[in-house]
């Protein structure tokens, strides 16, 4: 640049017009290198980021479900969830009485296929046995049961004096370890039914209507050709009944004069034994809570010498019982 300036003062250029040509020299390239500095060093402008924090991040891992462990032992459920990329998640274990072997995982919290929180509660089975429930209302045993992983069934029968609903018995017994099944025996409401819809096992007795008897009407009964053996209708209950109800003495329509013996009989034991005047009835209740056989039977009181003949009654017998236990009874065909 001086070496320029000093040939053009030699060629007779004014010295004003030199200077004033080496100013702007200066001046121009010292603008061009700031530019180019500025352009190369100085900061740029950021582009705007969109970033999109996914739903419950902090509280799951990505891309990880939950699997079902019911059913694996402790160790085997660990394992697992090591293997599919959850070694890293706390895992809590509470024990919970449980049928079956101990050490299962019964419950988890999350559930199979759910998102991964934190941490993960694993309910693990501990051994477990029968709650005392006898006494208390069947729903509420049943109930009790089933909290312990048990299936349950309920079997009804009447129990003369026994609130409806209310658990007689369980098996396995109380106190006992529990098995996947239990059974319960619970009270069920009354039913009756009319003895003369039952085959007799064996009978000398006839089923008869409209009977009146001390100048009482009743719809059904049995009447017994009394002499001087006994006239019998056997029965075959089968434990099914709780107790047996009935009228006795001599119908109105019989021949006044006599008295009969009338007895009723449970499994060989005597358990009414009356002797009955023409005009005299008796209304008698019967257990029969266990009872297999059930004999009616009638004769002459006393016995005859001669061949006299007089006639029984059994009249409105009815027998008492659970509903689905009557039922049963009437299905055995003797």
């Amino acid at each position: 640049m001086w070496k320029l300036c000093y040939e053009r003062l030699g060629r007779g250029w004014p010295l004003a017009v030199v200077i004033a040509v080496l100013v702007l020299a200066i001046f121009g390239t010292g603008t061009a290198t700031g530019w180019y500095l500025s352009d190369r060093y100085s900061p740029r402008s950021a582009p705007d980021i969109s970033v999109t924090i996914p739903e419950g991040i902090g509280s799951s891992v990505e891309g990880v479900t939950m699997p079902d462990l019911r059913g694996l032992d402790t160790t085997t459920a660990r394992q697992v969830l090591i293997d599919v990329g959850l070694g890293g998640i706390e895992i809590r274990e509470h024990e919970r009485p449980w049928v079956g072997a101990e050490g299962r995982v019964i419950a988890q919290e999350p559930a199979g296929g759910q998102p991964v929180p934190p941490q993960i509660d694993l309910y693990v089975s501990a051994p477990a046995v029968v709650p005392d429930v006898v006494g208390t209302e069947v729903t509420e045993a049943v109930q009790a049961l089933q909290l312990l992983g048990a299936e349950v069934a309920v079997r009804r029968v009447y129990r003369d004096g026994v609130p409806a609903d209310q658990t007689l018995a369980v098996t396995p017994g109380v106190g006992e370890p529990i098995s996947a099944r239990v059974e319960l025996i619970a009270s069920a409401p009354p039913s009756t039914m009319d003895l003369t819809e039952l085959r007799p096992l064996e009978s000398n007795c006839s089923r008869a209507t409209n009977l009146i008897v001390n100048g009482a009407q009743h719809a059904t009964g049995l009447t017994c050709r009394a002499s001087r053996d006994f006239a019998t209708a056997v029965y075959l209950l089968g434990r099914h009944t709780a107790k047996l109800t009935a009228t006795i003495g001599q119908p109105d329509t019989a021949e006044p004069g006599h008295r009969v013996l009338i007895e009723i009989v449970t499994d060989g034991n005597v358990v009414v034994s009356e002797s009955l005047a023409y005009g005299e009835a008796k209304q008698v209740t019967v257990s029969t809570e266990g009872v297999l056989r059930l004999e009616l039977r009638a004769r002459l009181d006393p016995v005859p010498t001669g061949s006299v003949r007089g006639t029984a009654v059994f009249a409105s017998v009815q027998l008492v019982g659970g509903g689905a236990e009557l039922l049963t009874l009437k299905e055995l065909r003797p």
